[in-house]
């Protein structure tokens, strides 16, 4: 088990986003997340990644409880996990590979390991052409595989995409979800945010909705 929520309450001050989240994510499990603009989703994947703590219930991350008092287990526990967000956070002065690389300088890996680890995961997302170009320079498209290399070079358990395929076209679009898919079966634990639930997903998947404050499984 990676992941268990009970009885969780999300929201900020008086006012609950979602409510009574009760879920289990096991490992190698692909989990969509629909809703519409407002719902939760994003609030979800920002308690997943621990940017924000419940304001009620337990949540536990690797069968250790996660509290307000464990920031050091935080930062440790975040290693573990890839996020791939709507505001790209991406530094526009530095290349593709610069960027790519902040992940293992900020996670202190080893240099010879982490240069290894970029030149791959740019291969595989498509980069190799471009890796030296400045982030300023791509196109809307080109900076979204970057920020989902980013998201998977630290080789993370958990994988996490918030509406990732915006700015992408239909091929780009099958050939993300065709990585996913991928990442996926060598073990990697997907949680992806959708705005509906129009995408057709594969019979091993799990889909969630949220919607008037509640999450429940379709």
């Amino acid at each position: 088990m990676l992941v268990k929520l009970e009885r969780i309450y999300l929201g900020y001050k008086d006012n609950n986003v979602i409510e009574d989240i009760n879920l289990i994510i096991q490992k190698g499990d692909f989990i969509h997340v629909s809703g519409d603009n407002g719902s939760g989703k994003s609030t979800l994947l920002k308690l997943l990644y621990m940017k924000i703590l419940p304001k009620n219930g337990n949540f536990f991350f690797h069968n250790q409880k996660i509290t307000k008092i464990s920031h050091k287990n935080i930062s440790i526990f975040r290693r573990k996990i890839g996020v791939i967000l709507q505001n790209n956070f991406l530094i526009p002065y530095l290349s593709v590979s610069q960027n790519i690389d902040l992940v293992n300088q900020i996670h202190k890996l080893e240099i010879l390991d982490s240069q290894k680890r970029v030149k791959e995961i740019i291969n595989w997302v498509g980069l190799k052409d471009i890796c030296n170009n400045k982030v300023d320079d791509l196109s809307e498209g080109e900076k979204k595989k970057v920020v989902i290399a980013r998201a998977l070079v630290g080789k993370p358990d958990i994988l996490l995409a918030d509406e990732p395929t915006t700015y992408l076209d239909n091929i780009t679009k099958e050939k993300f979800y065709f990585l996913l898919n991928t990442l996926n079966n060598f073990g990697t634990t997907v949680i992806l945010s959708e705005k509906n639930d129009s995408i057709k997903i594969e019979n091993n998947h799990k889909r969630f909705r949220i919607s008037n404050k509640q999450i429940y499984e379709v």
